[in-house]
């Protein structure tokens, strides 16, 4: 009677997490679909404004404040909208109701002033990223003050929550709450259910390695990926909007950081690759090639098909 029990306990739990499963897919699908149309609205491409060294800065500053991997790339999806928008609001501000003569020295104080407070900026996204991802861990606004003091940067109570409410209503109250470790998270679950992967934390924690560098050299790897399907590296304006739609994809990036990821952990197991496209419907070929570009990334010597005229 005892194993009756148990055996439904574990079967009930099992059909219990395969209907979350099917439920989260569904949203993380949904949202993968759709998330390129902020973008296109305001005009702007994703990693305009961010730079490897700024990416790097803010995932250095969760890492010493104790934050978890979910933290450091909520925090780069939200600064990197809030400081595109924000920027963009500034630019139309000035060069529309400025007189002609004030303009440029205007837009060089606003620049200027850009500049100093983007290190509170970013932490004011850091502060809204940590309170999505663990409200009781989240970074309240003094350890905000007393970080910014230990690198050299004086900025009130008042100015931290002043920013911090500047970044929410900048973004519409709206912020992105999904990035694409959701996804990786989601592929890696699959892919042990599947059982066509040997060490599924292994493979976890190498894809958040990945994804690191991912972040980091977005610009790179989207320009090299433009190139791989064009043989070009400048974008016309219709071909940078159309290309949105891949760049913003995190599914479709979420598969090729796992297929990096299982490459470097459990070479040459083609069954993992076929399986991500088999489960999101993302091309093979596609998977292959981002994921191609990213290990050459994280393996320099083999660049030398992709270095720019």
């Amino acid at each position: 009677m005892e194993e009756d029990v148990d055996t439904n306990f574990n079967r009930w739990n099992t059909e219990y997490i395969d209907l979350y499963q099917e439920e989260w897919w569904r949203q993380l699908d949904c949202h993968s679909k759709t998330a390129y149309n902020e973008w296109v609205i305001d005009k702007v491409v994703p990693f305009i404004i961010l730079s490897p060294t700024i990416v790097e800065v803010i995932f250095s500053i969760c890492k010493k404040l104790d934050q978890p991997p979910e933290t450091r790339y909520l925090t780069i999806e939200i600064f990197d909208r809030f400081m595109a928008r924000h920027h963009k609001q500034l630019h139309e501000c000035i060069w529309d109701r400025s007189p002609d003569n004030h303009l440029l020295r205007q837009w060089e104080r606003v620049t200027e002033r850009i500049q100093r407070q983007m290190i509170l900026r970013a932490m004011s996204c850091m502060q809204l990223a940590s309170k999505f991802v663990n409200y009781k861990k989240c970074l309240h606004s003094s350890v905000i003050m007393n970080y910014l003091k230990s690198v050299g940067q004086s900025f009130t109570l008042h100015n931290i929550m002043a920013s911090e409410k500047r970044v929410y209503e900048t973004l519409n109250f709206k912020l992105p709450l999904y990035h694409p470790l959701m996804y990786v998270d989601y592929l890696t679950e699959r892919l042990s259910k599947l059982e066509v992967i040997s060490d599924i934390k292994l493979l976890h924690s190498t894809s958040i390695s990945v994804l690191d560098v991912v972040y980091i050299q977005h610009k790179e790897i989207y320009s090299r990926l433009f190139h791989m399907i064009s043989g070009r590296w400048e974008r016309t304006e219709a071909e940078r909007e159309s290309f949105l739609a891949v760049e913003c994809d995190k599914l479709f990036l979420a598969c090729a950081v796992v297929a990096c990821a299982a490459e470097i952990s459990e070479p040459n197991n083609g069954a993992i690759i076929q399986r991500l496209s088999q489960e999101t419907g993302c091309l093979l070929q596609d998977i292959e090639g981002l994921s191609s570009i990213i290990s050459e990334i994280i393996l320099p010597d083999k660049n030398a098909a992709y270095v720019k005229p």
